[in-house]
Parts: C-alpha cells; structure tokens; sequence
C-alpha cells in the first residue's frame, strides 16, 4: 500500500511538473504571437509606404 501511494506521489510531481512547464511554453507563445503581430503590422506600414513610393 505504501509502495502504491508513493508511485502515486511520483505521478503527481511528474504531472505538475508538466502543468508548470506547459504554462511556461503557452507564455513563452502568446509573446511570440504578440511579436508577429506587431511586426506584421510594420510590415504592413512598410509595404503601403512602399506603393505609396511606387506611385509617385
């Protein structure tokens, strides 16, 4: 029985231990997602600058 729930005890760490390190990877993309947009949005600028330029 103590065998059992010291398995158990094991299981949990590893599985917080996921929890922890899966929060960390959506933190780390939801900056990459807000970095690509805001160089999607530069680019963006930069390209209507740029048939702006073209027209003239």
């Amino acid at each position: 029985m103590v065998k059992a729930k010291n398995e158990l005890f094991k299981n949990l760490e590893k599985d917080m231990d996921n929890v922890v390190e899966l929060i960390s990877l959506e933190e780390d993309l939801a900056v990459v997602k807000d970095e690509m947009a805001e160089v999607s949005t530069l680019l963006d600028e930069r390209i209507e600058i740029e048939k702006e330029t073209l027209e003239l």
